[in-house]
């Protein structure tokens, strides 16, 4: 939990200064996601690398929570709106996306999309995830004690912790109202937009397309 208390004390520092009469903005933003027009993205981003690990183990983790991504062109735009306005006093505000597309909702649209991945319940993820981890190559090489690691407290992963029963809900009407006046807006999480990046993926080969991964699969020997 080290990456949200060092938030937590960035943010006290930026408060303090605040106070102290400097002119300072806390913006918290979720996950970014790639260019919502291009879909041009980090590919070696932690969720691109989540993406990838969906499609190379065939298996997608049954998690109860939203996919909340924040294209980066749209946060961008929201962030230098609000620095430039001269009457902008808010300390702090959030830019998460007004509405987050439902976790399970967005698996079964890899499905539609002809990706062969069937749900799995997340000790299964997590254990064949963790049988790659002497693969230096494998997406999530470096990031498996993040989706297998365990709190001492309630023995939840971190991933498990940002369930609905778990998570804070967090509220971003007056962000979403300070940008409907200023007519910025988000695209809508969804099929079109994740197509987008999913084509991104497939052009700068971090996945490859469904009929490729099918093809590979019916190629693969079975015993017997």
């Amino acid at each position: 939990m080290g990456y949200s208390q060092s938030k937590w004390v960035a943010e006290q520092m930026v408060f303090e200064a605040r106070r102290r009469g400097a002119p300072a903005t806390v913006f918290r933003c979720p996950l970014i996601s790639g260019d919502s027009q291009s879909g041009a993205w980090f590919l070696d981003d932690f969720t691109c690398r989540y993406f990838q690990s969906f499609i190379q183990t065939g298996l997608f983790p049954e998690l109860d929570f939203e996919l909340d991504l924040a294209p980066v062109d749209s946060v961008s735009q929201a962030i230098t709106h609000f620095i430039t306005q001269d009457d902008f006093s808010n300390p702090c505000l959030h830019l998460n996306h007004p509405s987050p597309w439902d976790w399970m909702d967005f698996g079964r649209w890899i499905q539609k999309a002809g990706y062969p991945i069937r749900f799995a319940k997340y000790e299964e993820y997590t254990q064949a995830i963790s049988r790659r981890q002497n693969q230096p190559e494998d997406p999530l090489y470096t990031l498996i004690p993040f989706f297998t690691r365990k709190s001492s407290i309630n023995q939840l992963t971190i991933p498990e912790h940002y369930q609905r029963p778990y998570r804070p809900l967090i509220l971003c009407e007056k962000t979403q109202a300070l940008l409907k006046q200023s007519q910025l807006n988000y695209p809508g999480l969804n099929p079109d937009l994740m197509s987008v990046y999913f084509d991104y993926f497939i052009e700068n080969e971090l996945i490859q397309n469904p009929s490729r991964v099918q093809s590979n699969q019916n190629a693969i020997p079975t015993n017997g």
